[in-house]
């Protein structure tokens, strides 16, 4: 099975970094104690990380990181059964296409949060 290296970071209990399967990962994002600045996060590609962060109870911010100079990651809000769905798609593709970054808005996180793009500021 493949496994990546994943950092993740709850402030609680869990800290650090491990290299993990899919199925892993999802145990460990079902134990982390979620809150304001937890999070998670692994390598997708070479440029592209995949970032989960808490937003609020049931609700996850996940954003697609690059290492371009314009900083626009591709993010959503996603429930925690979303958000383990993901988990493995990436896992199984290794690449982003279509149906990973269905539903992702293009955020330039310098100047914008999701919501703002999300109601068109």
């Amino acid at each position: 099975m493949k496994t990546k290296i994943v950092t993740y970071e709850d402030y609680f209990k869990y800290s650090g970094k491990s290299n993990l399967d899919a199925n892993q990962v999802i145990d460990l994002y079902e134990l982390m104690n979620w809150n304001k600045d937890a999070f998670l996060y692994f390598p997708i590609t070479g440029i592209n990380l995949f970032q989960i962060m808490f937003h609020k109870e049931n609700q996850f911010l996940v954003e697609i990181t690059n290492d371009s100079n314009d900083m626009v990651f591709h993010q959503k809000y996603v429930s925690q059964s979303e958000c383990k769905e993901l988990i493995i798609k990436i896992f199984e593709k290794e690449s982003l296409d279509s149906e990973i970054l269905s539903g992702f808005y293009k955020v330039p996180i310098v100047s914008k949060t999701l919501d703002d793009v999300i109601i068109g500021k």
